[in-house]
Formats: structure tokens, C-alpha cells, sequence
């Protein structure tokens, strides 16, 4: 484990986490690091995050303060949202839809966007430099360019047909991939820099957006932008084993993981059935009944009652398999994960996103702004708990973690994925807790995702000799290129400046360290 003198910075694009060190070799610690990096990579990364992204999360330990600290930072519907703002057109089947995809494209599928007020929340509260100095690294990005990811340049090829719909986000990403630059969206980071969230949400870069999303039919208001705060919340954690496993609450995902964790560790040892039928058993109850903040109480759901009655439903299965119960898939992976760590003991795990790939697909013409979909996070049926309502907050999976032992940081980690990810950083999780091994080795590992019914996606390099006992049982079991990623991490020694830090092979991220 090597020390550093600085910290470090792990993100899916070279040129974040080079952003992040820049501000840590500065004097800046994990906080401003962390922001710094996020709204470089909100350049860097367009299909899956932006500044007009819908929304994120960080989970991150303050040693001033000893204390874990939580920031949701989640999308809002319009003040005049309702449950049925959508038609849903039921099918044969049982199955439902929207039509033309309303609630994902365009300016109708838009709420209002979280990651500025989030980014410069967190900024004021426990960082310690000027927000133009964090937020210079992406404007320099932006303006001077920088080359795209191999996955990001082949979605750009394959999004044509997608953005021919929307004339305005085809000529913002008519860029050359070796050197893309954004000089429109330079120019609003350099707005933003100098006035703040404030600029975003209630100057006249707020008006010329929500003008522009009202001529396309749009519900939001000046009004739904200047009332949008983000939430500084109580961290959702357990104990496990030795160590506290820390997430960010409702209406996040990382409740989940950790309901599964907590039904796992009722057993000594478990087989991959188990921990499938326990997948499966959290998923429906998370299907079922959860929505934005508030909908359930984290308390009990991690309660020995409710933990107790999940467990009790696995072990009636030993021998077979629950069939399930079908709330509907979810196709949005598109997000981006990042965590830093500085000398001082700050560690900052963040997540955030555009929801599917490129959002809504919408842009604001000359301000450089792409959208997300905040409200295609909602189901569009009404009489739900993740329903559309009046200013709500959707049911979501980004799912940041934090994990302390004996009362000082462990690990920060976390993935994109859309649902995959609460059931890949269970097992990141158990293998670095139970199993002991590497964080590189964790990350890299081959996954396997299930959710409320009995279909289980695999990775071509899952062991085949694992499989065939679950195939046996009755797990219908499907073949996927890849589930989730890429994850990032960082685990932290003993000395100050002790760190390790590890990407997903599945990605093109970077560690970077001084």
C-alpha cells in the first residue's frame, strides 16, 4: 500500500481524475477534489452526466468533523406534475408503455436538474476553495477540448438516429471525438463559476431555460428552479462483520444493498442460490414499496423484523427457486461514479447521472446544456409509491458507499449501472469483507444480476462450473456482454496517506496519485 503525499482520485475519464489531483496538489481536499473532478467529467463523460444532468448523490467522512455526511442531490417533478401526466398504454401482455417515450425524450421528460445545486452545496459546506478555482479544469476542457472515451465515441456514432429528433443536441455533439470541445457549455461554466448555483437556478441563464422548455411543452417553472435545494441527509448505515457499511438514503438505491447484506449475514456461509433468492426477495420488496424519500422508514426496513421475514423467505428455497414477481425492467445504465481521498483523512464517494444514455436528448440551444430524463425515473402509473406527484423525487439507484472501520475511513466505492448496481456493490462488498480480497480483484470479478423475477444475467467469464448447479435448480439463466461498471474504488491503510485505488478493466477510468 503506497503512500501519498497528496491523495487520490479515481473517475472513469483521465481528464476528471487529472482535475481532482490538480486541486489536491493546490491545497484543496477530498471535497473540493471530488467537485472538481465532477463537473470535469460532466464534460468529459456527455452520455452519461452533465451539468444539466438530473441528479446525484455523495456519501463522504469529514474528519474535522468526524462524522459521515450525506448530500442528495436528486431530481424534482414540476410543482404542477401529477400522477397521470403520462399516457400509459397497457398491452396485451400486462405490460405497459408511454407513448412516443414522453416521459424520456424531449422537454416533457425533464425535472429539475440536481448536479449544479448539489455540486456547489457540498463545495460550500465542507470544501475549503473558491469555486472558480474547482471548476476551472472543466471549463478548460470544455473550451480547449479533450478526446472522448472509446465507449463514448461509439455512442456518439450509434445515437444518430436518436438525434436527428432533436436538431440542437446533433449540433452540440458534432465534435470531433480525438478533440471534442464545448465552447457554448465553457461559457455557462464560466457563468456558474462566478455567480454560482444561484446563475443555474434563478439568474437569466435559469430564464432562457425554462423559456426554452415551455415552448416545447415542458411544465416546469421559474418558480420549480428557484425553490430546488438539494438535501444534506442522515447516511443510511449498517453494522457488518467489523465494519460500518454506509449509503445514501431513499430515494437512492444503497438501502437495498445493504438490506441484502444484512439478510447474508445471517448465515456463516452461502451458496451463489442464496444470494440470488436474496437478490430476488429485496428487489420485489424495493418494487413494491419504495419511492422518494419518506415512502418507507430505513429503520425498519433494516430491522431485525423485516430482515428476519427475508431471510426466512430464502431459506424456504434451498432447493428451488422463487419465480418472482414482474414490476417491469429498467433499460437507463448511463452514470458515472468517482471517489477521492486526501492526507487529512476526507474521503468523498459520488454518483451522477443523465439516467439513460444522453438523457432526455434535449438541449437548450446556445448555452451548451444537455438534459436529463429526472422524470423517466418515475413509474408513469399512477396510485404508486414511485408514481409522478407535485414536486416529488423518483426512486432511483445510484448508490455511493462508504465503509468505516474501527471508527476511521475503510473503502469508498461505487458503479454506474441502473439496477445493476445495487446488487454489484453487494458483492464488491462481500468479497472485500468476507472473502479478503483485493479491491482490483473485487472490481474486475465476473457479476451476475438478477432482480424480481427468476432471469439471471451472466458475464461470458462467469465460472461455467458455478453455473451449472444454479441452471440445475431452475435458474433460467441469459448470457450478457457485460453487467454494469465501470466501478471505481479506493481503500485506505492504516498510515495517513496510505491508499490503493482500482478502476473496472470494464471501463477506461484512471487512479490517479501523488
Amino acid at each position: 500500500m503506497t503512500q501519498y503525499e497528496y491523495g487520490m482520485v479515481v473517475t472513469s475519464h483521465a481528464v476528471a481524475s487529472a482535475a481532482g489531483l490538480e486541486i489536491l496538489k493546490e491545497g484543496g481536499n477530498a471535497v473540493d477534489a471530488a467537485v472538481a473532478a465532477a463537473f470535469t467529467i460532466a464534460v468529459c463523460d456527455p452520455s452519461n452526466t452533465g451539468i444539466a444532468g438530473y441528479g446525484g448523490s455523495l456519501v463522504a467522512y469529514i474528519s474535522s468533523e468526524q462524522h459521515v455526511v450525506c448530500l442528495d442531490y436528486n431530481t424534482r417533478a414540476p410543482a404542477a406534475a401529477s400522477e397521470d401526466m403520462f399516457e400509459v398504454k397497457v398491452e396485451p401482455d400486462g405490460t405497459s408503455s408511454v407513448p412516443d417515450h414522453e416521459h424520456v425524450y424531449g422537454a416533457t421528460a425533464i425535472g429539475v436538474p440536481g448536479v449544479v445545486a448539489g455540486l456547489c452545496e457540498a463545495l460550500e459546506r465542507w470544501g475549503t476553495l473558491p469555486l472558480s478555482r474547482v471548476t476551472a479544469p472543466a471549463i478548460r476542457a470544455a473550451r480547449e477540448g479533450f478526446a472522448l472515451n472509446r465507449s463514448t465515441a461509439d455512442l456518439l456514432q450509434q445515437s444518430a438516429e436518436v438525434f436527428a429528433r432533436f436538431p440542437a443536441t446533433r449540433d452540440l455533439f458534432n465534435v470531433d471525438p480525438d478533440r471534442a470541445r464545448f465552447p457554448e457549455l465553457a461559457d455557462t461554466l464560466e457563468v456558474l463559476a462566478q455567480e454560482g448555483a444561484d446563475g443555474f437556478y434563478r439568474g437569466d441563464l435559469a430564464r432562457r431555460i425554462v423559456s426554452s422548455l415551455q415552448a416545447e411543452g415542458s411544465l416546469l417553472t421559474l418558480e420549480d428552479f428557484a425553490s430546488y435545494r438539494p438535501h444534506v441527509r442522515e447516511a443510511v448505515g449498517i453494522d457488518y462483520r467489523g465494519h460500518e457499511v454506509y449509503a445514501t438514503p431513499l430515494a437512492n438505491g444503497g438501502l437495498t444493498t445493504l438490506q441484502m447484506l444484512r439478510v447474508l449475514e445471517g448465515w456463516s456461509d452461502y451458496d451463489e442460490h442464496r444470494r440470488l433468492e436474496t437478490a430476488k426477495a429485496c428487489w420485489e420488496r424495493r418494487l413494491r414499496l419504495y419511492g422518494d424519500y419518506g415512502s418507507v422508514e430505513a429503520e425498519n426496513e433494516l430491522g431485525d423484523e423485516v430482515i428476519s421475514s427475508l431471510r426466512e423467505h430464502v431459506e424456504e428455497r434451498d432447493c428451488a427457486v422463487w419465480e418472482g414477481i414482474d414490476y417491469g425492467s429498467d433499460p437507463y445504465l448511463w452514470t458515472i461514479h468517482l471517489d477521492v481521498a486526501d492526507t487529512q483523512g476526507n474521503v468523498v464517494a459520488l454518483t451522477q447521472t443523465h439516467g439513460g444514455s444522453w438523457g432526455s436528448c434535449w438541449t437548450a440551444r446556445g448555452t451548451g446544456l444537455l438534459f436529463g430524463h429526472g422524470l423517466a425515473r418515475f413509474d408513469p402509473r399512477p396510485g404508486l409509491p414511485n408514481s409522478l406527484g407535485p414536486g416529488k423525487s423518483p426512486l432511483h439507484n445510484m448508490a455511493p458507499l462508504l465503509v468505516m472501520r474501527e471508527g476511521r475511513p475503510w473503502a469508498a466505492l461505487g458503479t454506474p449501472g441502473g439496477r445493476t448496481i445495487l446488487n454489484n456493490e453487494l458483492w464488491f462488498l462481500v468479497q472485500l469483507l468476507d472473502q479478503k480480497k483485493p479491491l482490483a480483484e473485487a472490481l474486475a470479478s465476473p457479476r451476475l444480476h438478477v432482480e424480481s423475477t427468476n432471469r439471471v444475467e451472466y458475464e461470458p467469464t462467469f465460472p461455467p462450473d458455478q453455473l451449472e448447479p444454479l441452471s440445475s435448480l431452475g435458474h433460467r439463466l441469459e448470457v450478457k456482454d457485460r453487467i454494469g461498471g465501470p466501478a471505481h474504488g479506493i481503500i485506505l491503510g492504516d498510515a495517513q496517506g496510505q491508499l490503493i485505488g482500482a478502476t473496472d478493466p470494464r471501463g477506461q477510468g484512471l487512479v490517479a496519485a501523488a
